[in-house]
């Protein structure tokens, strides 16, 4: 899930880059970092 999650983030920073939209930029952002912030803080069982 925070694989795909991840995923999205860069996807929709592309798409920001296309279409010139900081707004969608700063999402895809934060959406990508908390993903990270998931991935290093998730139990490694």
């Amino acid at each position: 899930m925070l694989f795909a999650t991840a995923v999205f983030g860069v996807w929709l920073s592309i798409w920001a880059v296309i279409l010139v939209s900081k707004w969608l930029a700063v999402t895809s952002f934060g959406i990508t970092l908390l993903a990270l912030i998931g991935f290093a803080t998730r139990d490694s069982d």
